[in-house]
């Protein structure tokens, strides 16, 4: 009830202002006051209509209670719950004006041990009477007449802003008017609890580790406003919030790790709890990052484990093989999971960086005389080079050059490879073109008829075997011969190597002879018949 400055109070409570929330303990066998407080705003009215009221089993005092508008409405007092005391850990910290409250005191009422408000951004939330409950525990269980119409600051339509909790069965007020929200606030449990885990929060439980991995141990405590933390190889931590710790053990053993959870507002003040971790040498060992050519397999290396399970990052690949091949189609991370003969887990990654690679391209000509061997001009026409690509022509007999306009010359016949080779890092593409390279040795004396099966023909070698000729290189040949006066007596583009003479005499002839990617030849030649 409401308070006067005559109302006696005890030295030492947690308040004494003249008007407020007045709590008093006498001891009847005694006959004595063993404390009396006031609690509220100090506005000189009742702040809160009281809804449930408990000591606990340790004598710790709780209290709920709401106000605000409604009461105004109901020409009770002119209160709100605007100045109510509240703590740093506080679930609502701000009011409406027109909310539930909740504190806990201790058992003489010096110390302000927990005060939170409850309530919506806009209703007027308030209850009737005999729908509050506290257990011996410290949990109030409370019906609410929640998201009304008629007081609210929402212009007279119902709301949904009371605070609810995930999967709840309803969070939405479907009535007119008000709706009953009804919850459970524990305000005195203390539970600690804490569960070990790898880095990657994946391994719940995680009991074995490897130097150099480190440990995450999450803080799943109910309650608790300190928390002392002991990792068992003499650090110790206190933490003021249920953060996860992440730690990293330097030497092998089996290590206990304590989390004790303290709440001086709570019967039982402090709770604990402790898992074990063995801590073991790595033997494994995974490979380093490393780039990957485009269509080329690439194995990736692992070792030291008894099994082995790789994935990347998508899931599109999944091997248990220790070192699996892989062909990357774009720059991809490889996620291998390790377990040791010692039960330990690892888990790391390789990252393969994909480097696009091109195709090199290159023209080539040759130029030669008629009875020289041709010389071979490259010339590189390759384009989208990276500024530390290296490009090179190989001849195939041995010489290379870095120029991209050159000209070679051969000091033998044969066919060789020409290519243009490009390296992008570790990638190597090359375009290659096979080239004969040989001598032309054209007749001057042809001699049909002699039955001698020698110079029958009027027959082009292409280089130092007899009876090889251009085409069997693929180059086309064109042949014209002119008699001495320059007329034509015989042409073929594509020349089969099979003119003797025939139906001509004897004497001498012109010959212009055109071979394919080669000079055109003109010189006599002496037909004997």
């Amino acid at each position: 009830g409401q308070t006067s400055g005559a109302f006696p109070v005890t030295p030492g409570v947690y308040s004494n202002p003249h008007s407020g929330q007045f709590i008093q303990k006498f001891d009847h066998n005694l006959s004595q006051l063993r404390f009396s407080t006031v609690v509220g705003s100090g506005r000189g009215i009742p702040d809160i209509s009281p809804t449930a009221f408990l000591v606990n089993d340790c004598n710790n005092i709780y209290i709920a209670g709401w106000g605000g508008v409604v009461n105004i409405a109901s020409l009770f007092w002119q209160n709100n719950t605007f100045g109510m005391p509240v703590t740093a850990d506080a679930y609502q910290p701000t009011t409406s004006g027109s909310d539930f409250y909740f504190m806990v005191l201790t058992d003489d009422a010096t110390q302000f041990l927990y005060g939170t408000y409850l309530g919506g951004n806009l209703s007027r939330t308030h209850v009737d009477g005999g729908t509050s409950r506290f257990d011996k525990g410290g949990i109030v269980y409370q019906a609410v007449c929640a998201g009304c119409a008629s007081f609210n600051a929402n212009g007279g339509r119902p709301t949904s802003d009371f605070p609810t909790t995930p999967g709840v069965w309803s969070n939405l007020n479907r009535s007119r008017n008000c709706n009953n929200a009804a919850f459970k606030f524990d305000l005195s449990s203390l539970k600690a609890r804490l569960q070990s885990n790898s880095i990657h929060l994946n391994q719940p439980g995680l009991s074995k580790i490897c130097i150099p991995d480190p440990i995450v141990f999450q803080n799943f405590s109910t309650g608790g406003e300190t928390f002392e933390w002991d990792l068992g190889d003499g650090t110790k931590l206190v933490k003021y919030d249920t953060s996860m710790v992440t730690h990293q053990y330097l030497s092998t053993g089996l290590y206990t790790v304590w989390l004790k959870a303290i709440d001086k507002g709570t019967c039982k003040v402090m709770d604990s709890a402790s898992v074990k971790v063995n801590v073991y040498i790595a033997d494994i060992r995974v490979q380093e990052d490393d780039n990957v050519c485009l269509n080329s397999p690439y194995t990736l290396q692992a070792s030291g484990g008894v099994s082995y399970f790789w994935r990347s990052q998508d899931n599109t690949f999944q091997s248990n093989a220790q070192n699996p091949t892989v062909s990357p189609n774009d720059t991809t991370l490889y996620i291998v999971r390790v377990t040791e003969k010692s039960g330990c887990v690892q888990e790391d990654s390789v990252r393969l960086s994909l480097i696009p690679t091109i195709m090199p391209t290159f023209e080539w000509d040759q130029s030669a005389e008629c009875f020289a061997r041709p010389s071979i001009h490259v010339m590189n026409t390759t384009d989208s080079l990276w500024q530390d690509d290296h490009l090179y022509f190989d001849f195939g007999d041995g010489v290379t050059s870095d120029d991209t306009d050159i000209t070679h010359e051969f000091e033998k016949d044969g066919v060789f490879n020409i290519k243009v080779v490009l390296v992008r890092d570790i990638c190597v593409t090359e375009q290659v073109v096979p080239l004969p390279v040989f001598e032309l040795k054209i007749p001057n004396v042809i001699t049909p008829g002699k039955k001698d099966a020698a110079n029958d023909n009027f027959v082009i070698q292409y280089g130092p075997v007899a009876g090889i000729t251009p085409a069997q290189y693929g180059f086309k040949t064109s042949v014209t011969i002119y008699n001495r006066w320059g007329v034509q007596v015989y042409h073929a583009d594509d020349y089969q190597y099979d003119w003797d003479g025939d139906g001509v005499e004897g004497g001498v002839y012109y010959y212009e002879v055109t071979i394919q990617d080669h000079a055109t030849c003109k010189s006599w030649l002496h037909l004997i018949k």
